[in-house]
């Protein structure tokens, strides 16, 4: 009688405990699957922005935080010519780094813990040596091929704003091109070298004054900005196109 009580408590708990186990192991792929949409929609994002920005870095970063203890993986190929690649693994080298047609980006995601199922599955109960455990974390890899070269786009304020900003700075040249001036028009102090006749401020003369102006910058305008910079790293030129 005792034997057949302690056999039914027995199968009851490999019941219970064959449960949890489906149980977490269904937990285990959702998991699983949410981190390969999260890789996935990050990689797709770097290859048509053709940057992996900083700030897109730390919300990668903080959404894997509310999943686990995750490390974060990088891989640029650069291209060189066809074929050949320049190859970099540091973060530092590829975060916030311009990206042009052509090159790959590979971003692994691996979880430093093992899942609840994943614990159960290599307890004692189920593995009798430290040989036998499975290495089940969970990981995602995906690799992107990068569609379009990354544009600095900026709007018409951010371009009047840079004008202003850089007005009593003698070394930096403005330089804006309007879809009515393809020519453009230089911003700045004619101590600089690209510049014939100070012009220092925007909106003082009548060209920018009235919206049929040629150099008139309307404030929601995309303008793509392009840096130009001396031998010692300083800005020299700051270029804005119309798009």
């Amino acid at each position: 009688m005792i034997g057949k009580t302690i056999a039914g408590l027995v199968s009851i708990i490999f019941i219970m405990l064959f449960m949890l186990l489906v149980a977490t192991y269904f937990m285990h792929l959702n998991l699983k699957e949410s981190v390969n949409m999260l890789n996935y929609h990050t990689v797709e994002s770097i290859s048509t922005n053709g940057i992996f920005s900083k700030r897109a870095y730390d919300s990668l970063n903080e959404s894997l935080s509310r999943l686990g203890n995750y490390k974060i993986k990088l891989k640029l190929e650069k291209l060189i010519k066809d074929g050949v690649y320049d190859v970099y693994f540091d973060n530092e080298t590829i975060i916030d780094r311009r990206l042009r047609r052509g090159d790959k980006i590979t971003v692994y995601l691996e979880d430093r813990d093992l899942t609840l199922f994943g614990r159960l599955l290599n307890s004692s109960m189920y593995s009798e040596s430290a040989t036998r455990k499975l290495d089940i974390r969970i990981s995602s890899m995906m690799t992107g091929l990068i569609t379009k070269s990354y544009k600095d786009l900026v709007k018409g304020y951010d371009v009047i704003h840079s004008i202003w900003e850089n007005a009593s700075d003698e070394s930096v040249a403005i330089f804006v091109v309007t879809k009515m001036n393809s020519n453009g028009k230089y911003y700045g102090s004619h101590m600089h070298e690209y510049i014939f006749a100070s012009n220092l401020y925007y909106g003082d003369s009548e060209d920018e004054r009235k919206n049929t102006g040629e150099n008139y910058v309307f404030d929601n305008g995309d303008f793509i900005r392009a840096f130009e910079y001396y031998e010692d790293g300083n800005i020299k030129k700051i270029s804005f196109n119309q798009q």
